[in-house]
């Protein structure tokens, strides 16, 4: 089966070792996570302070679930899934709401249950 870009997907089974195989699986299109692009952008447009954004997410305990907040700059690294603090990763599908000096900027909605805010 051809993608939209014409490439084979998916790959032919036991020939993902062969070095074309291997190209067509790299230009398989992949979707970008639009949390993550807002994120990357607060970091490095020099125009926002880390430190200004605020980031509410919802933290797992063996009591149940709770908000937590934190600011960008607290976060080491901003990874395709994840995010990195120290040795903890948070799933960008665990991030309720972002905001800038007080101005929301994402707000996350449930399809089941409507919104959560914190």
């Amino acid at each position: 089966m051809l993608s939209r870009r014409g490439v084979l997907w998916p790959p032919r089974s036991g020939t993902a070792t062969r070095e074309k195989d291997i190209f067509l699986l790299n230009s398989y299109p992949v979707r970008k996570n639009p949390l993550r692009i807002l994120l990357n952008r607060l970091r490095w447009d020099p125009r926002f302070e880390e430190e200004k954004v605020k980031i509410y997410y919802l933290h797992r305990t063996e009591e149940g679930e709770e908000f937590r907040i934190l600011t960008l700059s607290e976060v080491e690294d901003l990874g395709s899934n994840f995010m990195i603090l120290g040795n903890t990763m948070i799933p960008y599908h665990r991030i309720i709401r972002v905001e800038y000096e007080g101005k929301t900027l994402y707000l996350k909605t449930s399809r089941s249950q409507g919104s959560r805010e914190p």
